[in-house]
């Protein structure tokens, strides 16, 4: 066959190399080169030879029906990619294309790849932009929530915040109530202890009597006035009688209270028992029951003022510390308690149990 007569498919060059290849349908011949083959025609297997089709024949081969599959899709891309080579190589009077058939097909498999990891990634975002959405309105209905409850909590807070400052004013207010009714209570209970006082300003107080069903109390004092050389006349004596005990637990008897005429008459009988007891020349011969015409054991008989109840317990506590800080006398006169440690010192008037707790 002589070289004009030899067909090719690839490219208008007139050439007897013998780096071609016969197409087994169209005939044709290939320019390995402009069908990017880099081996020689000897290095090619004879199987290889005798089944290649150019690109042109594959394109009209029967199509499967697995029309939809990514390897038929890619297959028609390459077969058409391999047409587009071939005209281009034929206008261009058989000059290819830098880059072959492989890197062709490389970058239609690179495309094929990449558009399907952007539909699986879009799909993706499209899914995570939907989850996502769903999470903001959760966090927004719940920020929401945790916003009405903060503005609830907020007005209850106004609500006690306004409570606690109207009773914090009423506190204040009551504090000062409560201040000036203590001083109101202290000033009234101690007016009371002095009146309290003031109506026993004629009453003298007899201590440790023994008590008989037949005893005669205006006849016990008038004995004492008697034996104390104190003149007193019965006229004197207003009421006599004995007093319920303060503290049902001691064994010593009721005393004997006794209103005279006048606080004058009263003072004079303490006076004259005082004397008596200082004439004495022990403790036993002070005025005792014998001196009155009791029979039995001699018990002393005290004649004292017959103190309120304030002054009473005024009284007891001012002996008990009298002792504990060593004072030497402690006594009462017109009501009052009175305490001196030595003899040359001053004397204290001691008004309420709370003035003991200053004493040294």
């Amino acid at each position: 066959m002589s070289q004009a007569k030899i067909k090719f498919g690839c490219c208008e060059r007139l050439t007897s190399s013998p780096n071609t290849l016969s197409c087994q349908t169209c005939k044709y011949k290939y320019h390995l080169s402009c069908i990017n083959i880099n081996k020689a025609l000897k290095d090619l297997s004879e199987e290889y030879k005798a089944k290649w089709s150019c690109p042109r024949c594959r394109s009209k081969l029967p199509k499967s029906d697995n029309t939809n599959t990514p390897a038929r899709a890619l297959n028609h891309q390459l077969v058409e990619q391999d047409e587009r080579l071939l005209n281009v190589n034929s206008r261009r009077g058989g000059q290819t294309d830098k880059s072959s058939t492989a890197d062709v097909q490389l970058e239609s498999v690179r495309l094929i790849v990449r558009e399907e990891l952007e539909s699986v990634l879009l799909s993706f975002k499209n899914h995570l932009l939907h989850q996502f959405d769903e999470k903001i309105k959760d966090l927004l209905n719940s920020f929401k929530r945790v916003s009405d409850s903060v503005s609830d909590i907020e007005k209850q807070q106004d609500i006690i915040k306004n409570d606690l400052e109207t009773t914090s004013s009423k506190i204040g207010q009551l504090e000062s109530e409560n201040t000036s009714l203590r001083s109101t209570v202290t000033e009234l209970t101690s007016r009371i202890a002095r009146m309290e006082q003031h109506s026993r300003a004629c009453n003298i107080e007899i201590q440790n009597i023994p008590e008989h069903k037949s005893e005669n109390l205006v006849t016990i004092a008038k004995q004492i006035a008697n034996i104390t050389n104190y003149k007193l006349n019965e006229s004197d004596i207003h009421v006599c009688t004995k007093v319920a005990k303060i503290n049902n637990d001691t064994q010593r008897p009721r005393s004997v209270i006794i209103k005279l005429s006048s606080p004058r008459v009263r003072d004079e009988f303490l006076a004259a028992a005082l004397r008596f007891n200082k004439k004495a020349n022990s403790v036993t011969d002070k005025l005792n029951t014998t001196h009155i015409g009791i029979s039995g054991a001699k018990k002393p008989v005290f004649v004292v003022e017959h103190l309120s109840p304030t002054q009473k317990a005024i009284h007891a506590a001012a002996r008990i510390k009298a002792k504990e800080l060593s004072y030497k006398f402690v006594w009462v006169k017109g009501g009052r308690i009175f305490m001196r440690k030595t003899d040359t010192s001053e004397y204290k008037l001691i008004k309420s149990i709370q003035e003991l707790s200053h004493l040294n």
